[in-house]
């Protein structure tokens, strides 16, 4: 609720701001902010800055359901698959597990399931029928539908029109979100959380969402001894014990604890990054933010419009090398798409395809990543990282059936810069 009180107080007021930041050629300062129109049951409409409850805001921002239909796997072969799954299994497992497995499989293949993630900036509209059946409508004009698994499919929306009103709305009350690049000259609701993060992993930097919920300066660190504005923050530090320690802007210093917010419940720290992707820090690895004003809120839609479908070379294990068009296991088939894996350490990572230049198994669960800027990633404990992965598409020719080539035969993926279809 406290969320929400702040909501309807945003800072209209910046509109002189945004003016001059366009004057003098910068971007407009609220490009990064998800904006639409909201199609009610009714047939009314509302446009405006939109917010997923107090959670996503940006066009960065991911969206997470499940698949009802995997698309890709009609090209799949899923007799050769359910056989490579059962080997790897078996290798893994005593003989007790086997048999539970055998059993639980005896019908045959089993269904591929997969989540949709995606970021808001690749979504032209999502739309919910009459019968509350969820699609996403991609900027392509690919349509995903999907259902459950998290709350980006049961969240209230709110929706802030260009008066400063705010609309809080169930997810049941509407038919269609259409997104649209906000107007240039109609003022950011508020300022993105932008600084340094210091883990035991590493230094990095970038746009910040605080224990997968606080993104922008109006929101709230609840502790027990004072609700801060994370406006009104300098500097956050977790301290021995798992609490925190703020510095704020007016030099106090404050050492908090009995939250999520600021203690061991702290569900990680975010950090929209350039250079790698989203990073998700575990609150046992973060040591420090320093927060930092004067970065914007990130990029605008049109960001999103340059991505094309993903086009490489896959060596498998015999040395044979296949180019074209790929799907990556099944699910992955364009340069915006995702690539999720975690360190050793337990950072989890949210890459765009397109920052990505190679990809090596190194171990049944594991992959070495190599990115288009020189960093490499070792990164293990997802599906995309070999667990669970079931291969690769390769379309040598537009008008040919796909290879199908198993994640147990693939040695190499080396992935060509992104186009434009």
């Amino acid at each position: 609720m406290r969320h929400r009180l702040l909501l309807i107080g945003f800072l209209w007021t910046l509109s002189l701001a945004v003016a001059a930041g366009q004057a003098a050629g910068d971007p407009a300062p609220n490009a990064g902010f998800l904006y639409g129109t909201v199609t009610l049951d009714d047939g009314g409409k509302l446009t405006g800055y939109l917010r997923w409850e107090d959670e996503e805001a940006f066009w960065d921002d991911l969206f997470h359901s499940r698949q009802r239909d995997v698309k890709w796997d009609d090209y799949a072969d899923m007799e050769a698959l359910a056989k490579a799954r059962r080997q790897e299994y078996y290798r893994n497992h005593g003989l007790i597990d086997r048999i539970a497995y055998a059993l639980e499989n005896r019908d045959g293949e089993r269904e591929l399931r997969r989540l949709f993630v995606a970021r808001f900036g690749d979504v032209a509209a999502i739309r919910v029928d009459a019968d509350e059946a969820i699609a996403l409508e991609m900027n392509e004009g690919t349509l995903y539908p999907v259902r459950g698994h998290s709350n980006d499919v049961s969240q209230d929306i709110i929706v802030t029109t260009a008066d400063g009103e705010t609309h809080d709305l169930d997810w049941d009350e509407f038919r269609e979100i259409r997104f649209a690049q906000a107007p240039a000259d109609l003022a950011p609701p508020a300022a993105r959380l932008w600084g340094h993060v210091r883990s035991r992993e590493g230094s990095y930097e970038g746009f910040i969402q605080w224990d997968k919920s606080e993104c922008v300066d109006t929101d709230i660190l609840d502790s027990d001894e004072e609700d801060l504005a994370m406006g009104d923050l300098a500097e956050l530090r977790r301290v021995p014990g798992g609490n925190s320690e703020a510095t704020l802007r007016d030099g106090r210093v404050l050492a908090l604890s009995g939250s999520n917010d600021v203690g061991n419940g702290n569900r990680g720290v975010v950090v929209e990054t350039t250079d790698r992707g989203r990073l998700t820090i575990p609150w046992d690895l973060f040591e420090s933010a320093a927060f930092a004003t004067g970065h914007g809120s990130g990029p605008g839609r049109d960001a999103y419009a340059g991505d094309g479908p993903l086009r490489g070379a896959v060596t498998d294990a015999d040395g044979r090398t296949w180019r074209g068009r790929l799907v990556f296991d099944l699910d992955e088939a364009r340069t915006g798409d995702l690539f999720n894996g975690n360190s050793a350490m337990g950072t989890a990572y949210d890459i765009p395809f397109r920052l990505i230049a190679t990809i090596e198994p190194t171990a049944p669960a594991a992959v070495r990543v190599g990115l288009r800027n020189g960093i490499v990633l070792d990164l293990q404990g997802e599906q995309d990282t070999g667990d669970g992965n079931a291969g690769v598409l390769v379309w040598e020719t537009p008008d040919a059936a796909p290879r199908h080539i198993l994640w147990s035969d693939v040695r190499r993926i080396g992935f060509e810069p992104f186009v434009i279809d």
